[in-house]
C-alpha cells in the first residue's frame, strides 16, 4: 500500500535549538537543533535531536543525531555522523539534566507541531489521488492522512485467521456508500478477499465482488456490526474525508462539482451523477 502522507515528518518543525555545557567526554559546548513531527495522526511523542559543536557558528557538519521521546524521557535511534567515539555519555547525561522546565517546553511544543500540521495532507497528495478525486474513484483513507492509531480497529479475525480492512471513500459527492476491502493477512503480504459497500451503521450492505471461498461476507458483516467503536470510527472517518474534500477541492480544482441537491434523478441503470462512470445502482444508489 503506497503511503502519501509520512508517519514520521521531523523536519517540517523546527525548534530553536539548546546549548549544552562542556561535559567529560567532550571538551566542547554543543548547539541542539530540535525537530517535531507534524502529522496530527502520528501518535509519537518523540522530538529529534541534532548535535553540533558549538565553536563551529555554520554548523555545517551534525556530530549525531538521536530521538527523545517526550514521556518516558529515553533516547533512542542514536547515529553518529562519522565520527569514531560514542556520544552515548553526553546523551544520557543531556536526557538526565533537562530541567523540569525544559520538559515541558519540550511537550508543549510536540503537541503545538501536531496541532498546527492538522492540515498538512493538502501538501502531501499524489498527482494519482487528485485524479482519482476529479473521476469520482473512491479513494483509500491512508492515501489522504496515512497511517493512524484507529488503523488497529480496521481488522476482524475469523476462523482463525485475521484480515484488515481498507476503507475507501468517494470525495466526489460524499454521499456513496463506504466501501471496505478485506484483505488476508499472510507472509507475501495482503491478498484482497473480499469488497463491500456499506454505511458506518452497517445496517445493511452490498457485496461488490464475490467474496473468497474461505470468507463469508454474512459472518464478517455481522462481526463488524457488534463492534460499536468501529462504527464510530467509520463516521468519524468519513465525516473527516468529506472536509478533506472540500479543502482538496478549493486548492486544486477550478470548480467543485455540483452538490447532491442539484444532481437530477437517476435511474437504477443509468449512469451514477456523482460521476464515477458507474450505474447508479453499483454507486451512490447501491446502499441506502
Amino acid at each position: 500500500m503506497e503511503k502519501q502522507v509520512p508517519s514520521m515528518d521531523m523536519t517540517a518543525r523546527k525548534g530553536r535549538g539548546h546549548i549544552f555545557s562542556r561535559s567529560k567526554s567532550y571538551p566542547d559546548a554543543l548547539v541542539f537543533d530540535d525537530l517535531y513531527c507534524t502529522n496530527p495522526n502520528c501518535p509519537c511523542q518523540e522530538v529529534s535531536f541534532t548535535a553540533y559543536a558549538a565553536k563551529d557558528t555554520g554548523r555545517k557538519k551534525p556530530l549525531f543525531s538521536f530521538r527523545l521521546n517526550t514521556e518516558a524521557w529515553q533516547a533512542s535511534d542514536i547515529e553518529n555522523y562519522g565520527e569514531p567515539q560514542s556520544y552515548k555519555e553526553i546523551i544520557d547525561s543531556f536526557v538526565t539534566h533537562l530541567p523540569d522546565e525544559m520538559k515541558k517546553i519540550l511537550r508543549d511544543n510536540v503537541r503545538q507541531a501536531k496541532k498546527d500540521g492538522d492540515r498538512n495532507y493538502l501538501e502531501n497528495i499524489d498527482q494519482k489521488i487528485l485524479e482519482d478525486i476529479r473521476q469520482g474513484i473512491k479513494v483509500p483513507y491512508y492515501n489522504i492522512f496515512g497511517s493512524t492509531p484507529g488503523d488497529m480497529e480496521m481488522r476482524v479475525q475469523l476462523d482463525g485467521k485475521e484480515y484488515f480492512i481498507v476503507d475507501q471513500y468517494c470525495m466526489s459527492c460524499g454521499g456513496c456508500p463506504i466501501s471496505l476491502t478485506f484483505y488476508e493477512l499472510g507472509a507475501g503480504g495482503g491478498k484482497a478477499v473480499l469488497h463491500v459497500s456499506t454505511r458506518p451503521e452497517m445496517r445493511d450492505y452490498q457485496v461488490a465482488q464475490a467474496p473468497a471461498p474461505q470468507l463469508s461476507a454474512d459472518r464478517v458483516m455481522e462481526q463488524l456490526r457488534r463492534r460499536q467503536p468501529l462504527r464510530r470510527l467509520l463516521r468519524k472517518r468519513q465525516a473527516r474525508m468529506q472536509e478533506a474534500a472540500r479543502n482538496i477541492k478549493a486548492r486544486y480544482f477550478q470548480a467543485a462539482p455540483p452538490s447532491t441537491a442539484a444532481r437530477p434523478a437517476a435511474g437504477r441503470n443509468d449512469p451514477c451523477p456523482c460521476g464515477s462512470g458507474k450505474k447508479y445502482k453499483r454507486c451512490c444508489g447501491a446502499v441506502r
